[in-house]
């Protein structure tokens, strides 16, 4: 067994608006590769970088863009589905396909009054996403859910680490300002 010693930083961001303090340990192996890990009420995000130019993780941190440190992070989506705006969508279906007569006033009725449809539109076509209630309904099919798009909206969790991201690049910012330049040494 190896035992290896290094040299961190640690740097601590207070009195950001609308953020609970940022803890930002920052460790350079080598010129151009290094680790940053980001902690904030209990959640902590980390990433290293093999191949910045020679620059420090600080260096290379400050000039990244929001989405490139935030998939580096933590890849996640920066949108998700949108479940809470597909019931005017698929009930203005369900009254386009009544009107139609591609679906009996019985099927209309109970899928009109569905609260909740998330397990009622397909995100897979071959999805079973009829009620139960439905399922021997035969002119229930005419319903095409699955051709409904479900709508996006911006992932919380995903704007959320681009604001801590924003508020660390900031800090880090200051950091590198107050540090003495290498030529001055």
């Amino acid at each position: 067994m190896k035992i290896e010693q290094s040299t961190v930083t640690k740097i601590k961001l207070t009195e950001i608006k609308d953020l609970d303090p940022v803890t930002v340990i920052l460790e350079n192996y080598a010129p151009g590769k290094g680790k940053i890990i980001i902690e904030c009420y209990g959640e902590s995000w980390s990433s290293y970088w093999g191949a910045m130019s020679g620059d420090s993780i600080e260096e290379f941190f400050v000039r990244i863009d929001h989405g490139y440190a935030a998939n580096n992070l933590r890849y996640m989506e920066s949108v998700i589905d949108d479940f809470e705006a597909i019931t005017p969508l698929v009930r203005q279906r369900i009254i386009t396909k009544r009107r139609q007569g591609s679906i009996s006033a019985l099927a209309a009725r109970e899928l009109f009054n569905q609260e909740d449809w998330t397990d009622l539109v397909p995100t897979h076509p071959y999805d079973d996403w009829l009620p139960p209630s439905l399922v021997d309904e035969s002119d229930f099919k005419g319903l095409e859910l699955e051709e409904i798009s479900i709508p996006q909206k911006p992932n919380p969790d995903y704007q959320y680490l681009c604001r801590i991201i924003e508020n660390v690049q900031q800090g880090l910012k200051l950091y590198i300002d107050s540090k003495p330049s290498k030529e001055a040494a």
